[in-house]
């Protein structure tokens, strides 16, 4: 049974059991800043499991792709060397909310597993809670199992909490869960046995016996007090790895052999010329690249980009560890996103996102190879450096620079050292590592979101899309952070979500003018309870009364601006991928009053006349006036419309669709319309000529593989047009030249100006060597050495001037110093050392370079022959210099 089968096995039979499959979500977890990755199958649910969303199942099944990287599932050195650990896997789950419980899971799991899948139930043995603390054992479980398995109870072990109880995080949904093992074979390797001890069965760390199903009886809430009580609708989630469960049911003993990976590692065997199955070592490395190529392929589809911080970041560590197996085979260009088609042919039935950004997905990685093949020469280069300038010991922040900078790994930079004897620190690695990532876990901020605890669980009734203003009922006033968050029955101010900032205003009082609020911002919970977070203009905390009728006033003309920049958006939107190809998606956005940015899928730098292109697009659809019309629509009927759904985003079984008709289709016959259709629950004007002109101000890289877009809208925007205009005309005015001749005159001073620049370093360094001409080298250690200092050199005439004097004094070592200004009012320390060949076995220029940049508070190296360093302090460099004669010696 291929692995295809398996999976639709599974979905079917749970789905005639009347679940209804849902499909997999988004590997970046929607509305939940407590995870990295989506890392198991009730992620998309859990909001359902606490009660904050009701849907209309209570049965589903599905089968969602995960990532587990980073975090406390981080195994990724342990990927490619195991039989099956992996970075991206599908887990199979089914899920009850409320509906069935413990004996129908049972049942389920025995029935699919024994009667439809025909494994093997004398192989099986079960695994239920054992009891902890004040949380008894499950008795229930342990009694079903052996009635519906027909076992005995040795063949029903109970474990501990740590090992057969979950919960969701430290408050919330809990309960013991029961795993299902399954026994592979004795022929199966086992360490203890191999090292002259017994195996433990199933308690051993060997292959024998596997987990291939886990599941888990919702029965609990944990309260903050650490208290727990049952749950009225008790709950259940179960997961079962896919690769895991093929390999069992195909007979093979690694997840890699199942025909999955083995059309995949066999195509990237051909391609490097090696055999897949003969060498280890070079099985490791295909392992690797099959593995981290799937997750790599989903994380960029699902919206991830490398970077270097958050997600972006544990992604750019997969993919630097994927293309460095690809350098041990021998590739020094890039080759693995050739591969990507391979993927998505494979999983594209279940998982279609990847074919839908497929040549998104293969542009990134061909970039990212490209950049990180280079870094891996600079890394080399680097650590060749620091060892000839340190030829005794090696630093841990060196190991760390070359892993985190270059995607060197530690036990590489270890090998290398020891091969040429060298020591390493470390314990000074790891202390690096510790505090990239305390740093990392600051910066991903990956805990759970905080809100104002009103004790409301009832979503907020919205009716912003209709109206600014409204009367409404006080549910609760709650202090927040310095602030007061208001609750009410209904608001017709807008939350912040979808990159829009939230509403501001006034809420007062109906009766007798009792308080004024002034709104200074409106967030909502993920149950869709709003709350308005301001201040008392008039009257006091205790006006606040729950129950009192309200009259709600957005803030108009702040709430037109807003709305004008987010259609702006929209529109921006479609002109780019008009411009740049359909690879263009959006994986950011903000969206206020004053501004809009704009992020999106892009791998270089816009030129000037795509940018203007884009901009002009973007105003011709303005022109048109075209309409701004919104609908509500089943997900899937939206989907089939061609509308775009933002990455980070969570929808519902129905959706809103803002569409813009009539948007022409560039490069066709003239007259073809298209239209821009996108998810968006934020609000918009009517027509696009409300937008008035729309101004980009920018065009920057904010990540490998993402571009951001600034600009301005109407009022703001015309302010923009003539403050810039106003400049035009003064530089046109003092430059001499018309508007369409200014860059031909800017290109003609920068020349000149580069021209003169160079004149000038030439100019410095003859006037330098004119005055060392007397200068002669003076023995030292039996090398004649030529140290000289010049007041103003920058590093480039510095470096000039060091082998022009080597080459004209004819000294083995010659040591430049130079205090250039910093562009600060101070000046800052450079040096530069040239050694000859014959010299550079004696002493190493990285090494003097080296020394003499750290008595002037900097740091520095090169290669043996030619070194160049630099320093904060430039009132040091003389007193450095007179320490070439001892540093020479030492």
């Amino acid at each position: 049974m291929k692995t295809a089968e398996v999976r639709e096995t599974f979905l079917r039979f749970f789905e005639k059991e009347g679940h209804t499959r849902v499909p997999s979500s988004s590997l970046v977890p929607a509305e939940d800043p407590t995870l990295l990755f989506t890392n198991a199958g009730m992620v998309q649910f859990k909001s359902v499991f606490t009660g904050e969303e009701r849907r209309d199942y209570s049965r589903a099944t599905s089968s969602q792709r995960c990532v587990r990287a980073g975090g406390k599932h981080n195994d990724l050195e342990k990927v490619g060397r195991t039989a099956r650990h992996h970075t991206f896997f599908e887990m199979l789950g089914n899920f009850s909310f409320g509906d069935y419980f413990k004996e129908a899971a049972i049942l389920f799991a025995r029935d699919l597993l024994v009667k439809t899948l025909e494994l093997d139930p004398d192989r099986m043995l079960y695994t239920v809670f054992a009891g902890e603390g004040e949380i008894p054992p499950d008795e229930e479980a342990r009694s079903l199992w052996m009635k519906i398995a027909g076992v005995g109870p040795e063949r029903v072990l109970s474990l501990g909490a740590s090992e057969n109880f979950w919960s969701m995080g430290d408050t919330g949904p809990c309960g013991p869960c029961s795993e299902i093992l399954y026994f592979l074979g004795e022929d199966i390797p086992c360490v203890a046995e191999n090292s002259g001890g017994r195996c433990a069965g199933p308690n051993c760390d060997c292959d024998r016996w596997i987990e291939i199903w886990n599941l888990v009886f919702m029965q609990y809430e944990r309260r903050a007090d650490g208290s727990l009580l049952p749950l009225p609708k008790p709950s259940i989630d179960t997961g079962m790895g896919l690769e895991r469960l093929t390999a069992v049911l195909q007979g093979v003993r690694s997840n890699y052999d199942i025909d999955l990976f083995r059309d995949l590692l066999h195509a990237l065997a051909e391609e490097r010329r090696v055999q897949y199955g003969v060498s280890e070592e070079t099985d490791v490395s295909l392992r690797v690249i099959a593995d981290h190529l799937r997750a790599s392929a989903f994380l960029i589809a699902d919206g991830v980009y490398p970077s270097n911080i958050g997600r972006g970041y544990v992604l750019r560590r997969i993919m630097r560890r994927m293309i460095r197996h690809g350098r041990l085979l021998g590739a020094t260009e890039p080759w693995i996103h050739r591969f990507v088609p391979l993927v998505e042919e494979a999983m594209n039935q279940a998982h279609p996102v990847l074919a839908e950004k497929s040549a998104l997905v293969t542009a990134a990685i061909a970039r990212e190879e490209e950049q990180f093949l280079q870094r891996l020469d600079r890394g080399l280069e680097l650590l060749e450096r620091e060892i000839n300038t340190h030829p005794d010991r090696l630093s841990g922040r060196t190991v760390f620079r070359l892993y985190d900078t270059y995607g060197f790994p530690p036990d590489l930079t270890y090998l290398i050292a020891e091969e040429k004897g060298i020591t390493v620190d470390r314990g000074e690695f790891e202390k690096a590592m510790e505090e990239q990532r305390e740093r990392s876990r600051k910066a991903s901020d990956f805990s759970a979101e905080e809100f104002p605890d009103s004790g409301i669980d009832t979503p907020t009734d919205y009716t912003g899309y209709d109206c600014l203003s409204c009367e409404a009922v006080l549910l609760k006033s709650v202090p927040w952070k310095g602030r007061i968050a208001l609750f009410l029955d209904r608001t017709p101010f807008y939350a912040e979500a979808g990159g829009q900032i939230g509403d501001r205003g006034w809420i007062r009082s109906l009766e007798r003018d009792r308080f004024s609020f002034r709104v200074e911002d409106t967030q909502k919970t993920p149950a869709g309870v709003y709350y308005h977070i301001g201040v008392l203009e008039k009257g006091s905390t205790e006006s606040l009364v729950s129950g009192t009728t309200v009259i709600c006033e957005v803030d108009s003309e702040r709430r037109i601006a807003t709305e004008r920049n987010h259609t702006a958006t929209h529109l921006l939107h479609a002109a780019l991928r008009s411009v740049l190809g359909d690879h263009v998606q959006q994986s950011g956005s903000y969206v206020g009053p004053d501004r809009l940015r704009f992020d999106f899928s892009h791998f270089q730098g816009l030129t000037r006349e795509e940018l203007a292109e884009v901009e002009r697009r973007a105003n011709e659809n303005v022109l048109r006036d075209l309409p701004v019309q919104t609908r509500v629509l089943p997900i899937e009927e939206a989907r089939s419309l061609g509308a775009m759904a933002f990455f980070g985003e969570k929808y519902g079984e129905l959706v809103r669709v803002v569409c813009v008709e009539g948007i022409p289709r560039y490069g066709e016959a003239e007259g073809s319309l298209t239209a821009s259709r996108e998810f968006c629950g934020g609000t918009h004007v009517k027509h696009s000529g409300e937008i008035g002109p729309i101004r980009i101000v920018s065009e920057t890289a904010i990540a490998s593989g993402v571009r951001r877009i600034e600009a301005l809208t109407g009022r703001e925007a015309v302010n923009a047009i003539v403050r810039d205009e106003g400049i035009l005309s003064v530089l046109c005015r003092e430059l001499s030249a018309s508007t369409e001749r200014l860059p031909e005159r800017f290109e003609a001073i920068l020349s000149e100006k580069k021209h003169l620049e160079k004149s000038l370093a030439e100019l410095r360094i003859t006037n330098a060597l004119l005055r060392l001409e007397q200068v002669q080298p003076e023995e030292i250690n039996h090398l004649s050495v030529l140290t000289a200092f010049e007041e103003n050199l920058s590093p480039s005439e510095l470096r000039d001037l060091a082998l022009r004097l080597e080459k004209k004094h004819r000294a083995e070592v010659v040591v430049l110093g130079s205090a250039p200004p910093d562009g600060r009012n101070g000046r800052k320390a450079a040096f530069c050392v040239a050694v000859t060949k014959e010299a550079a076995g004696k002493i190493a220029a990285g090494k003097i370079a080296a020394a003499l940049a750290q008595m002037c508070g900097g740091r520095g190296g090169g290669k043996p022959t030619l070194a160049q360093a630099g320093g904060k302090d430039g009132g040091k460099v003389r007193d450095a210099l007179r320490r070439v004669p001892e540093i020479i010696r030492a």
